[in-house]
């Protein structure tokens, strides 16, 4: 039921548009005067902690402005309730941490930041690529915006092929969840022949998926964001089950879409 009450959200194009808004008005505005401070000071920034705290902040304006309105304002008292006990989250933390307790690397991940991090260390090391996003981009924004900050409207984001083959390739070596796993409810017999009976539970890891010869090709190991564009120059669909950075089957990540579209407008 919760899962069909959130698809039923992140479908609703006034959601989609209201996010695009959110987000490009967090990028315009606070992640690039930052990295550029950051530049032109000479700083070394942190992007995972810096691309955490976008998303958080991005999350943050979209949940409270989305339910601040009609009925949906008795979730301020609930704001309340949940603001007092995230932070006495954080202080236990903080408690364990200056005792010398350490969260485990997998406890808070966001998926977005972790993305995002893996990709701008790929495209450092490829310039060559970060030279074909901006040519891309430019052959399909207005001359006048060269160079300058550009809103895409939503639908104009699958324009973005180029720097969308270049998202999937940073999934593809560095999925945001390495590996996951499964339990069978009942006795079954997997196509491979193998049978697995009850509570069996089976791992399966896209981090050394992305990067098998077998699935991926002689150059799996090479960041190549043209293996993601077809003959006719729209981005290539894969299987999801070759694909796993967003589950597949019943299990697929319900943000995929979403998550697609704000890491392009931050691309951006």
């Amino acid at each position: 039921m919760q899962r069909k009450v959130a698809l039923a959200l992140i479908n609703s194009q006034s959601f989609r548009k209201f996010l695009v808004k959110i987000s490009y008005d967090m990028v315009d505005n606070v992640l690039i005067p930052i990295i550029d401070y950051a530049s032109k000071q000479g700083i070394i920034l942190d992007f995972l902690d810096l691309f955490q705290r976008f998303t958080f902040d991005s999350t943050c304006k979209i949940v409270n402005r989305w339910l601040g309105f009609g009925i949906e304002l008795k979730m301020k008292k609930a704001q309340v309730t949940a603001d007092n006990e995230l932070f006495e989250c954080i202080r236990r933390k903080k408690e364990e941490s200056t005792e010398g307790i350490m969260m485990k690397e997998s406890e808070g991940r966001d998926t977005i930041s972790s993305a995002l991090t893996w990709l701008f260390l790929l495209l450092s090391r490829n310039p060559q690529e970060v030279s074909k996003i901006r040519e891309k981009l430019e052959s399909i924004i207005p001359a006048e915006s060269v160079r300058k900050s550009c809103l895409f409207d939503i639908h104009d984001l699958n324009k973005l092929v180029y720097f969308h083959g270049a998202l999937c390739e940073a999934l593809r070596l560095y999925p945001s969840v390495a590996f996951q796993h499964k339990s069978s409810v009942v006795a079954d017999v997997l196509p491979s022949g193998r049978h697995v009976s009850l509570t069996t539970k089976i791992l399966f890891f896209m981090y050394a998926m992305g990067r098998m010869k077998s699935i991926w090709g002689e150059d799996c190991l090479e960041f190549k964001p043209v293996r993601w564009i077809s003959e006719n120059g729209r981005i290539k669909h894969e299987p999801s089950y070759k694909f796993l950075p967003f589950n597949a089957g019943p299990r697929t990540c319900l943000g995929k879409e979403v998550f697609v579209q704000t890491n392009e407008i931050c691309g951006c």
